[in-house]
């Protein structure tokens, strides 16, 4: 296949939201990484900024996910 690729100064959960619409989705996948706890406190949540930004379900999976999904949560 051949991704798009860009380059933007902006900040991630805004970046993702415009393509997001741009490409006419209906639906956010995005990759949640282990954070601990002072990871979680200091750094800002990308997959929550985006939550709160677009009017689409953003679907979070983790990078030890493999195979079809025996659970889910969409949050709208």
């Amino acid at each position: 296949m051949d991704w798009p690729t860009g380059v933007e100064l902006v900040c991630p959960a805004d970046a993702i939201a415009r393509a997001a619409e741009h490409a006419g989705a209906a639906l956010i996948v995005v990759g949640l990484p282990r954070h601990g706890l002072l990871d979680r406190a200091v750094h800002a949540e990308t997959t929550l900024s985006i939550m709160h930004t677009v009017a689409l379900p953003v679907l979070g999976v983790t990078s030890g996910a493999s195979g079809e999904p025996r659970r889910a949560l969409v949050a709208m």
